[in-house]
This record gives C-alpha cells, structure tokens and sequence, in this order.
C-alpha cells in the first residue's frame, strides 16, 4: 500500500506528476493524477473501448427503455474518421483525389473526464474540494483541504476540512463499461454533496472544445441521468442514489495539462457540465456515483467497487513486495477479447520443461518505436518482431 501525506498533496507541481490508472479488462481505464487533477489528455474516469462493444442497449428514460431509441450504444464507432489520406497512385498522391482512405477508425473514447465536488452545510458555507488548473490560475483550491492518498488496491483521496473528513474511493469494476466514485463522510454534523460531471466526448488522444453540434439535453428520472451528447457515439448514463439531479448546463473553458505543456502539445481542453447530482452524506453510510457507457450495471455499485477491490487484493494473494506490485500492475494491461480485439499484452500458458502447461508467463513488450501517442504500444512498421520482451514467469518448477 502506498500512502501520500498533505505535504506530497499540497505541492502541486509534484502531486499532478503522481498519477494512478485503472484498467476494466476491455482496454478501457479510469486515471488520473492523486489529487484527481487531470494533468495530460489521458486523463479520464470512464475511458471505454467501443470496439468490445458488440450489441446496442438501450438507456431507461422518463418514456421507457424501448422508446428511447435515439440513446444506444452502437456496435462500431460512428463519426471517428475526421480526414482521408491520400493513395500513392500513378499519378502521384496529390492528384488521386479521387482515391481516399480513409483514417484508421479509433476505438477508445473518453466519455467522464472527471467530477468536481462541493460540501454545502445547513449555515450556507460551501466548501470546493476540486483542483483545477487553467492558465495563469488555479480553482478552486481543494488541494488545501487534501489529507491523504492510498493506494490499497484502489486510489483513495481524503479531505479533511475544519467540520469533518470526505473520503473519495475510485473503481473501474472488471469487465463493464463503468466507474464507480464512492464518497464516505466523517463528521458530527449533517451536509449535503454537490457532484458535477465534467463530459469530454473525444477520442482519448484528442482534445475538445465547445461545441454547437454538442446535445446539451440530460434525461432525468428520478436519481438517474442519461446524456447523448453526440450522434453515434456511447451514451453516458449516471446514478447517485438517493441524489436529485439539478440541470445546471455549461461549458468549462481551456483547462489546462501541464503534462502536455511540458511535452510542447495542445494543453488547453473546454468540458461540458449537463449539470449536478445533490446528496445528503451523514456518517457510517457510503453513497456511490455510478457512471456507464449505455446502461448501467444491474448491481449496486457499492458492491461493485467491494468486488473489484477484493479482485485485486487476490492478484497478489501469497506474494509480497515488487512481485505484488508487478502483478497487479500486469494486470491493468491484460485486455480480454474475442474474435478481432488486441491486447497490450498477451498472458498465455508457457510449455514446461515435459511440453505441459503448469507455468503462467507473462509478455511485456517494450518497442523501439515508441508507444505511439502515450498509453497504446506502437504497431511494429513491418509486422515483425523488433521489439523487446520482458517475460514475467511463475512456474511450479521453480
């Protein structure tokens, strides 16, 4: 377990260089800095691979699952190919205007950047708990109120504020196109929990801007919300229980990522808010944010983040110390996938010394190419194997 202290958080220029990342098994992820800054276009809650999704499902609405036919989740990315490539032809690429190929489709989008919340006590004080960075400025200031960061498996950040602790855990459940934040108060006196979402809606190594094409409409019902904000891409359906949602649309502008900064990108990137999720916290009871692309899970997600904090914690059952850490950390970049889907890495039985099977063995693969723009590897030019390979093995023969 890894813990940071107020000293780590509070620097900011060292806590938005700490980051954590979470993997659903799909080659979709949740990360994020420890202070829940985003510092890179990398960043997200709810990364989700649309190529693993193979059906469209239908949201719950206010006028029921099967007449809300506009919120679906498509099959195949629709709308992802922003520009043609010319083909080499006889006459040359410039003049084969009318021979276009069309831009490789993407597949990994980021739908929830991130959630920004605020503390609302019976007297009128409000108190911001988000970090946010834009140019020449930072607000609000929740790094001021940052206590703690663990890391067991999953990241959890506490404030502590002069009339009681938040606590806010993070899962991405294994297998599901979801992120559950759960939010635990430790105080003497009631307060209510503003939590707004921040939409991206881009492919994950893109930056968006305000936009008119963007559908600013939310669904509401009850302590649901359904958002499509745009045609033939996943639609982000969110649920606090016990929450009333108020519909408070608007664009924030040119958040900034130093990370990018640094590495001489684009760094500015505008998110849009549909609006905000209030909840009354009182001590000893959790409440949990759900967020999925297309519907939900059917499980409590309280239960979801106990189950995947559990799955992790047995990744490294019986192991201690660096072989611990390198299995969960394996782990987060094993993609599982049938038919045309690829995998980061690939785990595969390795033969024993008798031609069996009893040995685990794992490949990671680090090209000369680099890794392309950040977290996927790079394609090898000619197909081959030009890489290196570092090869993790457990073996009952030692």
């Amino acid at each position: 377990m890894r813990t940071l202290g107020p000293d780590e958080l509070r620097d900011l220029d060292r806590a938005e260089r700490l980051e954590w990342l979470q993997a659903d098994g799909r080659g979709g992820w949740a990360s994020s800095t420890v202070l829940g800054l985003n510092a890179r276009r990398d960043h997200s809650l709810l990364v989700v691979n649309v190529g693993f999704q193979r059906r469209a499902e239908p949201v719950a609405g206010p006028m029921g699952a099967a007449s809300q036919t506009e919120l679906l989740r498509p099959q195949t990315p629709v709308g992802f190919q922003r520009r043609a490539e010319p083909v080499a032809g006889p006459m040359g690429a410039a003049s084969q205007t009318e021979l276009l190929r069309p831009q490789t489709p993407v597949s990994r989008v980021s739908l929830l950047a991130r959630v920004d919340e605020r503390l609302e006590f019976a007297d009128g004080t409000a108190i911001e708990l988000a970090t946010n960075r834009y140019e020449g400025a930072v607000h609000p200031r929740g790094l001021d109120y940052a206590e703690s960061f663990t890391l067991d498996p999953l990241p959890a950040l506490a404030f502590a504020t002069p009339r009681g602790r938040l606590v806010k855990t993070l899962a991405r459940p294994h297998d599901t196109d979801a992120v559950v934040v759960q939010y635990e108060w430790e105080g003497a006196e009631p307060v209510a929990l503003a939590v707004r979402p921040l939409l991206a809606y881009r492919e994950v190594h893109d930056l968006q801007h305000e936009r008119a094409d963007f559908r600013r409409e939310a669904i509401a019902l009850g302590d649901s919300v359904a958002c499509a904000p745009l045609e033939g891409w996943p639609s982000l359906t969110m649920r606090l229980a016990g929450a009333q949602w108020h519909a408070e649309g608007w664009w924030y502008r040119r958040f900034e990522y130093t990370l990018e900064r640094e590495r001489g990108l684009d760094h500015h990137e505008d998110l849009w808010s549909p609006g905000e999720f209030r909840v009354g916290l009182r001590p000893g009871r959790a409440v949990a944010l759900v967020a999925a692309a297309g519907a939900p899970p059917g499980a409590d997600p309280l239960v979801l983040l106990q189950h995947e904090k559990r799955r992790q914690r047995a990744l490294s059952a019986g192991s201690g110390g660096l072989e611990a850490v390198l299995r969960r950390a394996a782990d987060a970049f094993l993609v599982r996938h049938e038919a045309h889907g690829h995998g980061v890495i690939v785990s595969y039985p390795a033969p024993e010394p008798d031609g069996g099977l009893g040995a685990e063995e794992l490949r990671l693969r680090r090209s000369p190419h680099g890794t392309g723009d950040g977290l996927r590897p790079a394609p090898e030019p000619d197909g081959g194997l030009g890489a290196e390979e570092l090869r993790l093995r457990r073996s009952p023969h030692g």
